[in-house]
Protein backbone atom coordinates (compact mmCIF):
# COMPACT_ATOMS: atom_id res chain seq x y z
CA UNK A 1 0.00 0.00 0.00
CA UNK A 2 2.40 2.24 0.60
CA UNK A 3 4.67 1.51 -2.73
CA UNK A 4 1.59 2.36 -4.70
CA UNK A 5 0.84 5.83 -3.18
CA UNK A 6 4.61 7.65 -3.02
CA UNK A 7 4.16 8.79 -6.08
CA UNK A 8 0.23 9.75 -6.11
CA UNK A 9 -1.13 13.25 -5.36
CA UNK A 10 -1.51 14.08 -1.80
CA UNK A 11 -5.28 13.56 -2.25
CA UNK A 12 -4.74 10.01 -2.59
CA UNK A 13 -2.19 9.92 0.12
CA UNK A 14 -4.63 11.41 2.98
CA UNK A 15 -7.67 9.23 2.09
CA UNK A 16 -4.64 5.98 2.15
CA UNK A 17 -3.70 7.37 5.43
CA UNK A 18 -7.12 7.60 6.70
CA UNK A 19 -8.26 4.42 5.82
CA UNK A 20 -5.13 2.43 7.14
CA UNK A 21 -5.56 4.77 10.09
CA UNK A 22 -9.18 3.38 10.41
CA UNK A 23 -8.46 0.02 10.15
CA UNK A 24 -6.22 -0.06 11.91
CA UNK A 25 -8.02 1.66 15.63
CA UNK A 26 -11.27 -0.79 13.90
CA UNK A 27 -8.68 -4.13 14.80
CA UNK A 28 -7.29 -2.34 18.10
CA UNK A 29 -10.82 -1.41 19.47
CA UNK A 30 -12.11 -5.09 18.19
CA UNK A 31 -9.14 -6.64 20.37
CA UNK A 32 -10.58 -4.67 23.62
CA UNK A 33 -14.09 -5.16 23.19
CA UNK A 34 -14.69 -7.77 21.16
CA UNK A 35 -14.03 -11.69 22.86
CA UNK A 36 -12.85 -14.73 21.29
CA UNK A 37 -11.65 -18.20 21.87
CA UNK A 38 -8.45 -17.99 20.09
CA UNK A 39 -5.22 -17.34 22.24
CA UNK A 40 -2.27 -19.44 22.82
CA UNK A 41 -0.16 -19.20 26.00
CA UNK A 42 3.65 -19.83 25.79
CA UNK A 43 5.84 -19.92 28.53
CA UNK A 44 7.94 -17.16 29.87
CA UNK A 45 11.26 -18.15 28.08
CA UNK A 46 9.95 -19.51 25.45
CA UNK A 47 7.95 -16.32 24.75
CA UNK A 48 11.02 -13.91 25.41
CA UNK A 49 12.87 -16.33 22.86
CA UNK A 50 9.92 -15.30 20.39
CA UNK A 51 10.05 -11.82 21.19
CA UNK A 52 13.99 -11.46 20.63
CA UNK A 53 13.20 -13.62 17.52
CA UNK A 54 10.48 -11.18 16.08
CA UNK A 55 12.74 -8.09 16.90
CA UNK A 56 15.71 -9.68 15.15
CA UNK A 57 14.43 -9.58 12.12
CA UNK A 58 12.60 -6.33 12.82
CA UNK A 59 15.78 -4.99 13.30
CA UNK A 60 17.20 -6.57 10.18
CA UNK A 61 14.61 -5.20 7.95
CA UNK A 62 14.97 -1.66 9.85
CA UNK A 63 19.09 -1.42 9.59
CA UNK A 64 19.46 -3.16 5.97
CA UNK A 65 16.30 -2.93 3.91
CA UNK A 66 14.79 -0.04 5.31
CA UNK A 67 18.19 2.03 5.70
CA UNK A 68 16.79 4.04 8.38
CA UNK A 69 14.56 6.06 6.51
CA UNK A 70 12.02 8.29 8.54
CA UNK A 71 8.45 6.50 8.63
CA UNK A 72 10.37 3.09 9.45
CA UNK A 73 12.04 4.90 12.57
CA UNK A 74 8.83 5.61 14.34
CA UNK A 75 7.88 2.13 13.74
CA UNK A 76 10.93 1.06 14.69
CA UNK A 77 10.86 2.79 18.55
CA UNK A 78 7.77 1.79 19.17
CA UNK A 79 8.42 -1.97 18.02
CA UNK A 80 11.71 -1.22 20.54
CA UNK A 81 9.35 -0.42 23.09
CA UNK A 82 6.94 -2.94 23.01
CA UNK A 83 9.53 -5.71 22.91
CA UNK A 84 11.41 -4.47 26.24
CA UNK A 85 7.84 -4.45 27.67
CA UNK A 86 7.34 -7.83 26.47
CA UNK A 87 10.34 -9.32 27.88
CA UNK A 88 10.10 -6.98 31.41
CA UNK A 89 6.41 -8.52 31.45
CA UNK A 90 7.77 -12.28 31.80
CA UNK A 91 10.49 -11.76 33.98
CA UNK A 92 9.82 -13.65 37.66
CA UNK A 93 10.18 -10.17 39.90
CA UNK A 94 9.78 -7.46 37.68
CA UNK A 95 6.90 -9.09 35.40
CA UNK A 96 4.30 -8.90 37.92
CA UNK A 97 4.89 -5.71 39.17
CA UNK A 98 4.92 -4.29 35.73
CA UNK A 99 1.76 -6.40 35.06
CA UNK A 100 -0.19 -5.72 37.81
CA UNK A 101 -3.30 -3.49 36.29
CA UNK A 102 -3.55 0.04 37.94
CA UNK A 103 -7.35 0.36 36.36
CA UNK A 104 -10.18 -2.12 36.31
CA UNK A 105 -10.39 -3.26 33.48
CA UNK A 106 -14.33 -1.58 32.63
CA UNK A 107 -12.55 2.15 32.69
CA UNK A 108 -9.15 0.75 31.57
CA UNK A 109 -10.70 0.74 27.24
CA UNK A 110 -11.93 4.07 28.04
CA UNK A 111 -8.84 5.69 29.08
CA UNK A 112 -6.32 3.65 26.57
CA UNK A 113 -8.07 3.94 23.44
CA UNK A 114 -8.25 7.61 23.60
CA UNK A 115 -4.59 7.77 24.64
CA UNK A 116 -3.48 5.62 21.32
CA UNK A 117 -5.25 7.46 19.24
CA UNK A 118 -3.45 10.61 20.76
CA UNK A 119 -0.30 8.95 20.11
CA UNK A 120 -1.12 7.66 16.58
CA UNK A 121 -2.56 10.95 15.38
CA UNK A 122 1.12 12.60 17.08
CA UNK A 123 3.47 9.87 15.48
CA UNK A 124 1.42 10.18 12.25
CA UNK A 125 1.59 13.83 12.07
CA UNK A 126 5.42 14.27 12.99
CA UNK A 127 6.15 11.70 10.82
CA UNK A 128 3.94 14.17 8.12
CA UNK A 129 5.75 17.14 9.08
CA UNK A 130 9.26 15.61 8.92
CA UNK A 131 8.54 14.40 5.51
CA UNK A 132 7.51 17.77 4.54
CA UNK A 133 10.28 19.64 5.94
CA UNK A 134 12.77 17.20 4.46
CA UNK A 135 11.10 16.85 1.22
CA UNK A 136 13.49 17.41 -1.55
Amino acid sequence: MISRTVYQKTVVKVIVGIAVFVAFTGIVVGGVFIKTPLSFILSPTAGIGLILLLFSITSYLFFKVFKHRMPWTILYIFVSIDAVIGIVSRLPVIGEFVTRPILSKSVAPWVLIPLLILVLLGSGLGTYYWLKKHDK
